[in-house]
């Protein structure tokens, strides 16, 4: 394209949106702070078009793209990961990016695709499936049940000393 439209296209951009995108000098031309995120937001825009297009190509029937998942890290730790590969070779055209953890996250404004979570459903906008059911144990080594003794009630187990999971989406420990 010629320099003179370009630039005409580039101040057009600039007025619709109501901020300068580039920074001009007498020896360079810059992306301004604004210039550079909406220029990352085009890039990933641009991407999901033609990953959407690619999807609806004849013969493109196995799931593809990124699918970003959050999840608590014992869960992540303890089942996911450890079949990572047996996914990966199931499902090798999918980008999978996990995160551990246990605050609440706006899966909109994050761009999560799924949460697994344990316990009940804060935000009933979302739609829920049981994937299983979350058993708990309370355990001790032998020297502590050794020193203090092997409660035989839930009464008892009040007067022992205990580590407890604590909620940081609710709040409480749980026991």
């Amino acid at each position: 394209m010629p320099r003179a439209s370009v630039t005409t296209i580039i101040q057009n951009l600039e007025a619709f949106l109501g901020m300068r995108l580039l920074q001009h000098t007498t020896r360079r031309l810059n992306l301004t702070p604004d210039g550079a995120a909406y220029y990352e937001r085009c890039v990933r825009i641009l991407a999901d078009i033609a990953e959407t297009e690619q999807s609806f190509h004849e013969g493109a029937r196995n799931p593809r793209g990124k699918l970003r998942v959050d999840m608590p890290d014992s869960i992540g730790r303890l089942v996911v990961l450890p079949r990572l590969c047996e996914f990966h070779t199931r499902y090798p055209d999918i980008e999978l990016m996990v995160g551990l953890g246990d605050k609440p996250v706006d899966l909109i404004q994050e761009g999560i695709d799924v949460v697994i979570r344990v316990g009940t459903l804060q935000d009933s906008t979302l739609v829920a499936r049981r994937v299983g059911v979350f058993q708990g144990v309370t355990c001790a080594s032998p020297e502590y049940l050794e020193r203090h003794g092997e409660p035989r009630t839930l009464e008892e187990l009040g007067n022992h000393y205990a580590v407890n999971y604590f909620s940081s989406r609710t709040g409480r420990i749980l026991d």
